[in-house]
């Protein structure tokens, strides 16, 4: 016992002499770069980071771009501290963010910030029309300069990478099976983002809404998020029959956002719900106003 003490303490003394045991013994000092997450969206003041979080991946890069670092913490280790603390040797740094990534999002060319993407894995897979839903991500970036022998504190905030596109469906009969009798596919949207946090706009894909029927009101109803797109956006949602045999109603979105004043471009919380009635010769298409959509809820 004697012994196994006398090594403890000389491996203690080591750390002690390389810098890297605070006096308190609460941590390493060689980290001395504290990261914190903050997420505020349009409430200022009211940080929600945590209500909008289950995981955060950090990538950190150079100052020629090549990645150094990837960290991941879960929404357990966030609990005590919203952040990561980094040891870094002296030199810029640009760190970049994402909350929420699961396999549904596959990270391509990560070892060069300019090259570094992410995006649906079925659009990797090739699939001409995307039915995985894509994760809800946040992004965040910020540009640090590290001098070792100084702590520093700085604060990485979030901002919401995807817009939720709620679909609602009234009026269309029961699903035969497992099946429903209509489908709804959104053309135009993005499926894959570059490292900046932008979408890549030369990229297009259609997504098929996955509809879930609520056998008690008769609706059907599917979230997609959409990777984020502007006001000025070619988006476009088609309602037909199942195998797209009959077209009962296209959608040109800017025209439904223009029409009943959606803006995506100067807010940051921000969803757009969309009503398909059927009624005996045709189908209106209206915002839903029947369901409380809060912005602020993840």
């Amino acid at each position: 016992m004697k012994g196994f003490n006398y090594i403890i303490t000389i491996l203690l003394s080591a750390l002690a002499l390389s810098g890297c045991i605070r006096d308190d013994g609460s941590g390493l000092d060689c980290e001395r770069t504290r990261i914190s997450f903050t997420y505020y969206g349009d409430i200022p003041g009211r940080c929600r980071f945590l209500e909008k979080t289950d995981q955060v991946t950090l990538f950190v890069y150079n100052s020629d771009g090549k990645l150094v670092m990837t960290r991941t913490k879960s929404i357990g280790d966030l609990q005590g501290y919203k952040g990561i603390n980094l040891n870094l040797p002296n030199g810029e740094y640009y760190l970049i963010a994402w909350t929420n990534l699961t396999d549904c999002t596959e990270i391509h060319d990560s070892g060069k910030l300019s090259d570094a993407v992410l995006g649906c894995r079925d659009y990797y897979a090739g699939n001409p029309i995307i039915e995985l839903e894509n994760d809800r991500i946040y992004y965040a970036f910020k540009k640090i300069t590290v001098v070792q022998s100084e702590f520093r504190d700085e604060e990485m905030q979030f901002t919401q990478a995807h817009i939720p596109l709620h679909i609602y469906i009234t009026g269309a009969a029961a699903p035969t099976k497992a099946d429903a009798p209509v489908e709804v596919d959104i053309a135009n949207l993005h499926p894959q983002m570059g490292f900046d946090g932008t979408a890549s706009s030369s990229l297009k894909s259609v997504y098929r809404a996955q509809l879930v029927h609520d056998a008690e009101t008769g609706d059907y109803t599917s979230r997609i998020n959409a990777y984020r797109f502007l006001n000025d956006n070619d988006v476009q949602l088609t309602l037909s029959s199942s195998g797209g045999t009959v077209r009962y109603k296209t959608v040109n979105l800017v025209d439904f956002m223009n029409e009943h004043s959606i803006s995506v471009d100067d807010k940051d919380e921000v969803e757009i719900a969309i009503r398909f009635r059927f009624n005996n010769t045709s189908v209106d298409v209206t915002p839903w106003e029947e369901e409380d959509i809060d912005p602020t809820q993840k």
